[in-house]
């Protein structure tokens, strides 16, 4: 009877401990479907960086993003006889922006003519090979030469006229032999790289044109900082009315002042700022020692065996991540979690994800 006794409070003891970890293990990854996540009126929002220091006058650059720089370049060698801007003016696409004298534009346009007429030739003689061929005087082998004439033409004369395109010559006749060369994007002339009556070869560099909007701000933080620094905090830019928000900071530190660069995208739709341009920026950091404080809307929040949690959408569905509540109101509510200003939250319908989390509820049909 003792051992009766003593195996049945063994169990008891052993279900009071494994109970809560029996819970918590039920708490699985929810696999659903758009419809699914949409028939269950679940709605989605990021969570927002919580800044609670600030680092001021930090020194910033305003820079152009590398793939919205291009180079204006002389398609072939010659005299540059007409300069259409100058460095700091606004271009349109379109606009002229060199005109090039170069013999090579004869050259272009008599190869393109000699092309134009072999063209017409072939074609004349494949006409000709198949009405002998209708009248069985000629053999198909012969009508088939012609034919084969008759393409390669084609492609040697689209060929020339590519080449013409490339080289901005214009394919009606002109006595000037000058090649317009015009931007080829909407932006500022950041740099003239030659003067008028300047010789160049072919492919010299001739002017830098910048799309400046949006732009580029290399802001020096210094190293000690550098884990700090909010991805996706906005900064209030001086001169602008648009503001900036962090896109990361660089891996590489500067050998000279031992900073970092923090990057920021800033929309620039008035031109109000120019690349090369010097600011001082007062940034949003973090306390030192709080590296994870987001705020999200209260409802988000659900507790499972008193654990709060949050639902984070993925390519399946949604994955259950535990927080650490900080402060919380009837809006919102500051917690201390590994997550990312990347993140979709579920912010509504949060109970019937914890009810399918739990296993209390299932999905709704597809």
């Amino acid at each position: 009877m003792k051992n009766y006794l003593l195996a049945r409070r063994l169990i008891a003891a052993v279900l009071i401990i494994a109970t809560p970890l029996l819970a918590k293990a039920a708490v699985v990854p929810i696999k659903l479907t758009a419809v699914q996540i949409s028939r269950l009126g679940i709605q989605l929002a990021a969570p927002q960086v919580e800044t609670t220091g600030r680092l001021s006058a930090l020194p910033a650059r305003v820079v152009v993003p590398p793939r919205q720089m291009h180079v204006v370049s002389a398609p072939l060698a010659g005299v540059v006889n007409v300069v259409g801007f100058s460095p700091g003016d606004r271009v349109s696409r379109g606009q002229v922006l060199f005109e090039l004298a170069s013999p090579a534009v004869a050259e272009l346009r008599r190869n393109t003519a000699q092309a134009q007429i072999q063209l017409q030739l072939a074609e004349r003689n494949a006409r000709r090979d198949q009405q002998l061929l209708d009248e069985g005087l000629i053999s198909e082998s012969r009508q088939r030469v012609s034919q084969a004439a008759l393409a390669e033409s084609r492609v040697v004369l689209a060929e020339r006229r590519e080449a013409m395109r490339l080289a901005g010559v214009q394919t009606q006749a002109d006595s000037k032999g000058t090649v317009s060369l015009r931007a080829p994007i909407e932006g500022i002339a950041l740099e003239l790289m030659v003067s008028p009556s300047a010789r160049v070869e072919a492919s010299t560099a001739l002017a830098r044109i910048a799309q400046s909007d949006p732009l580029w701000l290399e802001i020096q933080l210094p190293l000690r900082d550098a884990g700090r620094a909010v991805v996706g905090a906005m900064i209030k830019v001086p001169g602008s009315s648009e503001q900036a928000r962090v896109l990361g900071v660089a891996s590489d530190v500067s050998a000279d002042s031992q900073s970092v660069s923090v990057r920021a995208l800033l929309p620039n739709p008035n031109y109000t700022l120019r690349p090369g341009q010097f600011l001082s920026i007062d940034l949003p950091v973090r306390e030192a020692g709080d590296g994870s404080l987001w705020r999200l809307p209260t409802a988000a929040i659900v507790r499972i065996d008193d654990q709060p949690m949050v639902f984070v959408r993925d390519r399946n569905g949604f994955q259950p991540r535990p927080v650490e509540v900080r402060q919380s109101d009837s809006t919102s509510t500051l917690v201390s979690a590994e997550l990312d200003a990347q993140m979709q939250i579920a912010v509504s319908g949060t109970a019937s994800l914890k009810a399918i989390a739990t296993g209390v509820g299932a999905t709704g049909s597809p």
